[in-house]
């Protein structure tokens, strides 16, 4: 690139100048009017003015186009009163920006909900008085205040209370230590089938609809299982409602198959519970305790921090039965070989990913991240 009189130059300038030469244009992105403030726009026309200032080197200096330079300095010379229009145009833009800006945060600090970029189109409307279309809306939620629209999902009342808020935060600050410690955590969770077939979308012809015949399995079967921290997996079926019979059941084979495998294991493993009746309660506590087993509860409403959860959603997808074995009440063996086979086929490096989405969660935990 032949070199030009940049006379007039600051330090910083030259700088940044010497960094665009060295960097072709093409791998910048060139800058429109819209990107550009008043105040930018002003120190462009003043750099014009300096003798030995090429517009070329101004135009790459401000990584827009010498078109554009051209533009404004024209524009400065001999058309004030449209560079007046468009600076009234841009500062009204703001204010609806800033105004949009305001009426969302009352709504979120209010934590109403926004289904309709209209709520927010309305409101300013209603206490500014300026009128916004609900493009410019969905743009400020967008690319200045970084939102999206997201599926909405239920989720219990209490569970954003700020005592609720503060246990999940107290549970992360316990559990994260010996996370890092290196020690192993064995999540014990429950849940229950009530089928075999899970399927959320299927290819159809455009024509068709996506149904399918789903049989239950009746009584429904009640799915105990373990995770460690290593992506072992223990599990368990049965035909009865969980309780703290059946899970004291559960602990004392799980007990007898780690003593078998890892001889003193609960030096450096603890048993991660949530607070279901059958696991905080003063009998099942008391039992534990017998067994001398190392618990830790987990914190109210804590689902995304129990990487079980995750071996629960990857069990129910797709067709646990494609061969279309019976599932009644006297064939539950059917349903412990399917069951068996889908947690065999997950791969220990997945089921260790699990745990590593739980600890990302416990991070928000700690700054009071709500559900």
């Amino acid at each position: 690139m032949p070199s030009h009189n940049k006379e007039g130059l600051t330090e910083q300038e030259l700088k940044e100048l010497r960094l665009v030469e060295r960097v072709p244009c093409s791998r910048f992105k060139r800058r429109h009017l819209k990107d550009l403030g008043e105040a930018e726009v002003e120190q462009i026309v003043r750099e014009t003015k300096q003798p030995g200032r090429l517009k070329k080197d101004i135009a790459m200096l401000h990584r827009v186009s010498p078109v554009l330079v051209s533009k404004l300095v024209k524009e400065a010379e001999s058309e004030p009163e449209k560079g007046r229009v468009r600076r009234l145009r841009k500062q009204l833009l703001e204010d609806k920006k800033d105004a949009v800006e305001a009426v969302t945060m009352s709504f979120l600090n209010a934590s109403v909900p926004i289904i309709r970029a209209q709520q927010i189109q309305l409101a300013v409307e209603e206490q500014t008085g300026l009128e916004v279309n609900d493009q410019t809306v969905r743009r400020v939620l967008r690319k200045e205040m970084h939102m999206g629209y997201r599926f909405a999902k239920e989720v219990p009342v209490q569970c954003n209370l700020e005592r609720n808020l503060v246990l999940r935060q107290q549970y992360s600050l316990r559990i994260l230590p010996l996370l890092e410690s290196g020690k192993r955590i064995i999540n014990v969770d429950e849940s229950w089938l009530g089928q075999t077939r899970f399927l959320r979308r299927t290819w159809v012809p455009s024509d068709s609809p996506s149904t399918f015949r789903a049989k239950q399995v009746a009584p429904r079967i009640s799915l105990l299982l373990a995770l460690d921290t290593d992506g072992r997996i223990w599990s368990a079926l049965t035909q009865v409602n969980t309780d703290a019979d059946v899970m004291t059941f559960f602990l004392r084979h799980l007990v007898h198959q780690l003593d078998r495998d890892t001889p003193g294991w609960e030096e450096s493993s603890y048993i991660l519970l949530d607070n279901a009746a059958w696991h905080s309660s003063v009998v099942m506590k008391q039992r534990m305790a017998r067994m001398k087993l190392p618990i830790i509860y987990s914190g109210t409403y804590s689902y995304s921090t129990a990487p079980a959860e995750s071996v629960f959603a990857a069990l129910k997808f797709g067709d646990l039965n494609p061969e279309r074995l019976p599932t009644g009440k006297k064939s539950l063996s059917h349903v412990a070989d399917m069951v068996g086979k889908k947690l065999a086929s997950l791969p220990r490096s997945t089921t260790t990913r699990y745990w590593h989405s739980a600890v990302l969660e416990h991070y928000g935990y700690l700054c009071y991240q709500k559900l």
